[in-house]
């Protein structure tokens, strides 16, 4: 399916620091994010990713979220289906504006982190986002504030994603700490405080985070600011501010 057909190529709002790409074929010119953070997500066909010296190759789902510091390209791979990727980019300022209303930690551990930020989607989400894509740009004739607002949204969204793939259990966790995240995220909504969760758990609260930290290598702290996302939507899409 050629997706430039449905979705138009470039929404740019360079006042709102917000930009919307449709890239058909490869980039293949080496290049980095000087003042810009990058999500997107391949759609159709293959490549390879060259990111920070590392390649990949990629496919339909491949999501990455790229910071000032990284630097990458593409390569191609021998395929009959034009590759192609959608892109949503926003000023760093606004990244952090956003992050710090969630975290003010969140940033530089985002920024700094060692590895490439990218992770696999699976079809339901792959399908989920194309599906809100196509339905925002329904709204594309709608004032031009409102639809950059709902670009920063799904940005912060993608992002979310991202943390949360980040911080999610590993196999290599206690019991204790993989049925705590599980319980953040299944008691999504709640807004517990970390001494009932040590209540509930029958931990002290030294205990519980030392533990916690011990096999994450992350504060619980850090593990929770997927909970506040919704802080940020409400800014994102509430405020008549640029951002």
């Amino acid at each position: 399916m050629n997706y430039s057909t449905r979705f138009p190529n470039n929404i740019l709002f360079k006042d709102e620091g917000v930009e919307y790409h449709l890239y058909n074929g490869i980039y293949s010119t080496p290049h980095d994010h000087a003042g810009i953070w990058e999500c997107f997500i391949m759609m159709q066909g293959k490549a390879i990713h060259l990111c920070n010296g590392s390649s990949k190759l990629i496919d339909r789902g491949f999501f990455a979220v790229m910071r000032p510091k990284d630097r990458h390209y593409f390569a191609s791979t021998k395929t009959l289906v034009t590759p192609q990727h959608v892109s949503i980019s926003i000023l760093d300022s606004h990244v952090r504006k956003i992050l710090d209303s969630i975290d003010p930690s969140l940033y530089d551990e985002l920024l700094y982190y060692s590895d490439n930020l990218t992770m696999q989607l699976n079809e339901k989400h792959v399908k989920y986002f194309f599906i809100n894509l196509e339905e925002l740009f329904f709204t594309a004739l709608l004032e031009s504030h409102y639809v950059s607002n709902l670009l920063k949204f799904k940005f912060t969204d993608l992002l979310s994603i991202m943390l949360v793939a980040k911080q999610k259990k590993s196999n290599n966790y206690p019991p204790i700490v993989r049925e705590l995240i599980e319980h953040f995220y299944t008691e999504s909504k709640s807004e517990k405080s970390i001494d009932e969760f040590c209540k509930e758990f029958s931990y002290s609260h030294a205990q519980l985070l030392r533990i916690f930290l011990n096999a994450s290598g992350k504060t619980l702290v850090y593990f929770l600011t997927d909970l506040k996302f919704d802080k940020a939507y409400n800014l994102l899409l509430s405020t008549n501010d640029i951002i």
